[in-house]
């Protein structure tokens, strides 16, 4: 322990010693200078987390406040996309194109048992298809759209004599399954009659690895 003198300051291996002057009834106490420095950096430390956490305070204020913002102006448009994508479900597209022929060159007395492809003249009867691409070149409509599609086929046949009658089918054929689309349509003319029309619609699905 250090020698102590009252009222006094002591040296102690050159260690400064700070006296605190007592009551007349108590002993004084002796705080190291080192000690009082070490409090004071101590509390200047606390104080600047203090200023720090106070920013970082009015920060988390403050942003809480764009946040608010924010939603209030993001809640209205995810509403409007939710209305959107339900809409969207119900969507139906639209798409045409179309292919006729007129004058075309007759078939066979006979109509083989085989069937027989009906060739079109290049002739597209809807200008700008959408949705579905016409080929020239084999006679057919390529659609574009995976999706249920309905398809319209009209056509009139003439004969070059009417004693008989006759009975022939039709059908749509897939060019890239090689299947036909859906069951064949039988059509019967009766005797004496030179020409009939026939009209149908189909309404079939095209699968994404077809378009």
């Amino acid at each position: 322990m250090p020698s102590q003198l009252r009222n006094s300051q002591v040296l102690l291996d050159s260690q400064a010693l700070v006296q605190l002057k007592p009551s007349a009834s108590r002993r004084s106490i002796q705080v190291p200078a080192r000690t009082i420095d070490s409090l004071a950096t101590t509390a200047e430390m606390v104080r600047e987390q203090l200023e720090i956490v106070t920013r970082q305070r009015g920060f988390i204020e403050d942003s809480a406040v764009v946040v608010g913002e924010f939603l209030a102006i993001i809640d209205p448009i995810l509403d409007r996309l939710d209305t959107i994508e339900a809409v969207i479900v119900e969507l139906v597209l639209s798409g045409y194109a179309g292919l006729y022929a007129v004058d075309i060159t007759g078939l066979s007395d006979v109509i083989p048992a085989t069937w027989t492809t009906i060739t079109y003249p290049d002739t597209i009867s809807a200008a700008g298809p959408r949705g579905a691409t016409v080929n020239l070149t084999n006679d057919s409509v390529a659609f574009n759209i995976p999706s249920e599609w309905q398809v319209s086929i009209t056509f009139n046949t003439t004969f070059n004599e009417l004693n008989a009658s006759r009975r022939f089918e039709l059908r749509m054929f897939n060019i890239t399954k090689a299947e036909a689309v859906a069951v064949d349509w039988v059509i019967g003319v009766g005797r004496n009659t030179d020409a009939t029309n026939f009209s149908t619609t189909l309404i079939f699905n095209i699968d994404s690895d077809e378009v």
